[in-house]
This record gives structure tokens, C-alpha cells and sequence, in this order.
């Protein structure tokens, strides 16, 4: 009822807008009142009074401006999440590859960055972010964006160190190995040849100046090479796995097969690194990350 200037409203949706169908969407105004809530929903059967304001699958927005303008499912996501997991997988191919997992107990724990150093160059990806749900830990809604790979140069990838050059690269000696047999017999002009086992794995050869490049000044530590090199000697003789990849897209997981040399090129302070690889894993398994310790995350 309306009175000259005043009117009625004593039902509790009586001030509510008639029922509408726009598409699509995007913003949303309230203003020249108070207000104690506003909940937005894509459920349109609910038929009970008052609405409830609980947060579920159809839920856009919810903002009870309590001290807060934050309308976001925040706290509906901690309790039905564990953990985020992000995975990768090439443009066209259709296994995913798990890379990490975040714990997710606290508001700050969705904040967070992650770089993969296990990507090829010159390779289009898609990553995408997982929540893992609370109770039984299946797998909610894929997030999926699309990034372009590449980089100069050679780069060695451990657990816990990188070393890189753009200097003087080069992989050499490619090997494809095939344990095989030729046995020779009596009576018969041409041998058989026995292959047992499935082993099929390169071997090779990489050369580089490696120097450490310094950011803040975009100039390479000439001086301090050979503490670089000592460095990547440690490095190299470790003992552990470790991810090699090279500009143009070739990457392995690699053992470094035996010593690693450094011979000066015209100059004391120009050497280049030389070290022999085998291959010993696939960087598209996450078990063979995980066992290398390139990857602390392995999907059950």
C-alpha cells in the first residue's frame, strides 16, 4: 500500500524485485539503505521462508557485512577442501601429470606460487588447479589455462639447485641404447640377434661455459667463475637424478655418467664444462619425478 510519501512493507520479501531471466550477469548494485544481507544464488526452486544464506554448489555470492565486504565462498571452500593439486599435461595430449600439492587449512593457504621447472621449451601446456575434497579426497573441479614453454640455453635441474648457460652449449653423442645380441650358428649365412629385456634409453654428451649471470646488473661474474664451477661440480657428482633440457626442446631425466671435466678454451677464465648423461627416467611420470626428488608430491 502506498500512503502519499510512505509505504508498507511487513512481509519480509515484500520489498523484493519481480522474478527476472538477464544473461549474463556482471555486476550488482545495492544502495540507499541498510542492509543486513545479500545472497545470490543459481537455484531458483528454493520455496522456504526465510531463504537460507548457507553457502552450496549453486552459490555466486554471499555477503553478510559483518564487518566485511567479502562476499566469496572462502570459507565454504576450507571446509570442503583438503588440499589443491596442480597438474600439466601437453596441448593435445590427454594424461595429466601431478606436480603439487598445497595443504589447504587456513585462508592464507590459497595464496601461494609454484614454478615448474620440469616444463620443455618450445612446448604449449595446459596447467590446471585441483581441489582435492575433505573426507574422501576426490577430485573437484578441473581449472585449466594455458601457458607457452620456452627459454635459452641448456639447463641442469636438481632437488634443490639449478645451473644454467647460454654460453658455448652443446649436446653431443646422442646414443639410443637396445641391449641386444648377435649369435652366429652353424649352417646359416646370416646371424639371429636376441633382444631381451625392454631397456631403450640415450645416452649423450653436454658442453658449456657455465658463469654465474648477475640480474641486478645484467652482467656475467667473471671473476668468481671458478667458484660457480666448484659449485657445479658438487653438483654434478652428487649422485642424484636430475632434469636436463636444452632450448630447442629436448629434455631427459638423467643420471650424470662418469667424471665431469673442465677444459680452458683460449683463456683461463673461459672454460667450459663437459659432463656425460644417461637417461634413466621420463619427465612426463610422476612417480619417476617424485622418486628423483624432483617433485615432492606423488598422486596415489
Amino acid at each position: 500500500m502506498f500512503l502519499g510519501y510512505t509505504s508498507s512493507l511487513g512481509y519480509t520479501h515484500s520489498g523484493d524485485a519481480t522474478t527476472t531471466s538477464v544473461t549474463p550477469i556482471t555486476t550488482v548494485k545495492i544502495e540507499n539503505g541498510i542492509f543486513d544481507q545479500i545472497h545470490i544464488t543459481e537455484d531458483t526452486s528454493a520455496t522456504t521462508s526465510p531463504l537460507s544464506y548457507d553457502w552450496d554448489y549453486n552459490t555466486v555470492l554471499s555477503c553478510s557485512f559483518e564487518n566485511t565486504l567479502e562476499a566469496g565462498n572462502i570459507g565454504y571452500s576450507l571446509s570442503e577442501i583438503d588440499a589443491l593439486v596442480i597438474k600439466r599435461r601437453k596441448v593435445g595430449k590427454f594424461d595429466w601429470v601431478a606436480l603439487y600439492k598445497k595443504d589447504i587449512s587456513a585462508v592464507d593457504d590459497l595464496s601461494f606460487i609454484f614454478v615448474d621447472k620440469t616444463a620443455q621449451s618450445n612446448q604449449e601446456y595446459e596447467y590446471c588447479i585441483v581441489p582435492l575434497m575433505s573426507g574422501d579426497s576426490s577430485e573437484g573441479e578441473y581449472n585449466i589455462n594455458t601457458v607457452t614453454s620456452s627459454f635459452d640455453g641448456l639447463f641442469l635441474i636438481g632437488s634443490d639447485n639449478t645451473f644454467n648457460t647460454i654460453l658455448d652449449t652443446e649436446i653431443t653423442g646422442i646414443k639410443r641404447n637396445k641391449t641386444s645380441s648377435v649369435q652366429a650358428t652353424l649352417g646359416r649365412k646370416y646371424p639371429y640377434v636376441i633382444s631381451n629385456g625392454s631397456s631403450n634409453y640415450l645416452t649423450g654428451k653436454a658442453t658449456g661455459t657455465f658463469i654465474e649471470f648477475i640480474e641486478s646488473t645484467c652482467s656475467w661474474d667473471i671473476d668468481n667463475g671458478w667458484r660457480y664451477r666448484q659449485d657445479l661440480m658438487d653438483f654434478l657428482t652428487d649422485g642424484t637424478q636430475k632434469i636436463l633440457k636444452y632450448h630447442d626442446g629436448r629434455i631427459w631425466l638423467v643420471n650424470i655418467e662418469s667424471d665431469p671435466s673442465e677444459d680452458p678454451d683460449g683463456h683461463e677464465q673461459h672454460v667450459k664444462t663437459s659432463f656425460e648423461f644417461v637417461e634413466t627416467g621420463d619427465t612426463e611420470s610422476n612417480e619417476d619425478l617424485y622418486n628423483a626428488g624432483i617433485i615432492d608430491y606423488l598422486e596415489s
